[in-house]
C-alpha cells in the first residue's frame, strides 16, 4: 500500500494506518481486531466447530463460570489450556 493506508489482513477493507490495529505483524480494522482479541463472549455467541479425528461422534465442552467476572487474562489462560492439542488427544470409545 502506502504510508497512509493499508488493508485489514482479515476482511481486506481499506483502512488508514492511523486507525489500524497491529497484532502479530498484521493490521486489522477495529471490528476485526476486537473479534480476534475478544476472549469473553456474550451468551448468544456460537463459535465455529473444529472437528479432530475421524468417527461418527464428536464431543465438546462449554465452560461457564458463575460470578467469574470479566478477567480477560484468566479467560485467555483457560482458553489456551482447553485448546492445547496435547490435552485433547485422549480418545473415548
Amino acid at each position: 500500500m502506502n504510508e497512509y493506508y493499508t488493508h485489514c489482513d482479515n476482511c481486506d477493507d481499506l483502512i488508514s494506518r492511523e486507525n489500524a490495529y497491529e497484532l502479530d505483524d498484521n493490521y486489522y480494522c477495529s471490528r476485526c481486531y476486537h473479534e480476534k482479541t475478544h476472549v469473553i463472549h456474550s451468551y448468544s455467541h456460537k463459535p465455529t466447530a473444529i472437528f479432530y479425528g475421524e468417527g461418527k461422534r464428536f464431543l465438546g465442552v462449554e465452560l461457564e463460570i458463575d460470578r467469574g467476572g470479566k478477567d480477560t487474562d484468566n479467560a485467555q489462560e483457560l482458553l489456551d489450556i482447553a485448546n492445547d492439542a496435547e490435552t485433547q488427544s485422549h480418545s473415548i470409545y
